[in-house]
């Protein structure tokens, strides 16, 4: 998308060729953003490549937007994707479980982007680049066109401009304008990932797009409190997300069904939830959903200023009071420790899903869980103390329960 918005913008007479090739090479490997955006369009730097300036000032902020970035990757994103995680991956999910699950993965997605953003908008900073803003709390959207108006700017604006108006935009009737608004969200869709799961995404947003331009700004829905359609908007991004997150269309479907309490339960389910009721990760989403909350209500504030040096401060306390728990939750070697008082029959429960496990010689055996098998093998793997079983934690390799 970068390299073909310099050759668009040029042949557009936005911006003039680059003459020198290593300000090309510049353009086209810029590292701050070059994995995951913001996607920077070759007229917004044009003229920084030529000439920049480098500050103090400048540096320290783009100091303090990579201290936020990371601290939203690493204390929020990275938390909230251990529950998605256990949730998504696993065979079968309770109802709780699976929108425990969904709210995570959206926890995720959105403080795991927005956080590289700031990361990259911050580097750039300190090498003297001025990069566009690529989110605006995007889940205080009361509509799913707010919504793209809020989330990943820079991919909506490269669509919009290079997609959605050479195709006519709003500009051939209404018929057409619907079928332009599904055709740039499947392609957009189709940009993510060569999959269902993808193209499943994209139609949701366009049909959406295009029901919302269908209804229009004085529909009855617009008369409804906001807070309510930014719920309803919420749940149907949401909705989005599994398609998103799910391996395929049939686990997408399972999925589904189980937020509605219609998938078939499984004797991992308790397993499941002991493993995510976990009071660490459950804070955590707590903490995530507080922060998301904020920003619906207060707006995140803008660079410079009393509010925004507080969120750097304490973003920077938390990373460093936190960084043990991190190095042992974040790198997957311990999950966490919970222990419940539960009966014989869920004991029962457990066994019937270890294959090969021998009662007499604990601490054996294969587990069958998360659609995968895992190798118990060692002296705490799995054990039973009267009538409670410990859920340890896993690991690449081992599954400690």
């Amino acid at each position: 998308f970068q390299s073909m918005s310099y050759t668009i913008d040029v042949y557009r007479g936005q911006a003039a060729a680059i003459g020198n090739p290593v300000d090309f090479a510049c353009y086209v490997s810029m590292f701050p953003q070059l994995v995951a955006g913001p996607i920077i369009r070759f007229h917004e730097v044009a003229r920084q490549l030529e000439q920049r300036t480098h500050t103090l000032e400048k540096f320290a902020r783009g100091t303090a937007l990579f201290i936020l970035g990371l601290s939203k990757k690493v204390l929020l994103a990275n938390s909230c994707g251990l529950l998605a995680d256990l949730v998504f991956d696993a065979g079968g999910r309770s109802c709780l479980d699976a929108w425990i699950g969904l709210l995570a993965y959206s926890f995720q997605i959105y403080f795991d982007f927005s956080g590289y953003s700031d990361m990259a908008i911050g580097l750039g900073l300190m090498l003297g680049f001025t990069f566009p803003k690529n989110f605006d709390s995007p889940y205080r959207s009361a509509s799913i066109t707010e919504f793209w108006r809020r989330w990943h700017l820079s991919l909506s604006n490269w669509l919009r401009d290079y997609l959605y108006i050479p195709l006519g935009g709003n500009r051939l009737g209404p018929s057409r304008t619907y079928i332009n608004l599904a055709m740039v969200m499947l392609l957009g869709g189709l940009w993510h990932g060569a999959a269902w799961t993808f193209v499943a995404w994209g139609a949701l947003h366009g049909g959406a797009l295009a029901f919302e331009r269908a209804l229009g700004k004085q529909s009855l829905y617009h008369r409804w409190p906001r807070p309510f359609r930014v719920a309803i908007t919420f749940v149907v991004v949401a909705i989005g997300w599994v398609f998103f997150r799910s391996a395929s269309i049939t686990a997408a479907g399972s999925f589904l069904a189980s937020l509605v309490g219609a998938g078939s339960p499984g004797p991992g389910d308790r397993l499941l939830s002991g493993m995510t009721h976990q009071p660490w990760l459950m804070g955590w989403l707590g903490v995530a959903a507080i922060v998301t909350g904020l920003a619906i209500s207060l707006g995140v504030p803008g660079e410079g200023g009393i509010p925004y040096t507080i969120f750097v401060l304490v973003s920077l306390a938390l990373l460093l009071f936190a960084r043990k728990q991190m190095k042992r939750w974040f790198q997957g070697d311990v999950v966490g420790s919970k222990q419940d008082e539960i009966d014989k029959e869920f004991i029962g429960e457990i066994v019937e899903i270890i294959s090969g496990f021998d009662p007499d010689s604990p601490g054996y055996g294969i587990v069958s869980y998360r659609g995968s098998h895992w190798n118990a093998k060692s002296d705490t793997s799995f054990h039973t103390q009267g009538t409670r079983v410990s859920v340890i934690g896993r690991s690449s390799t081992t599954l400690i329960v």
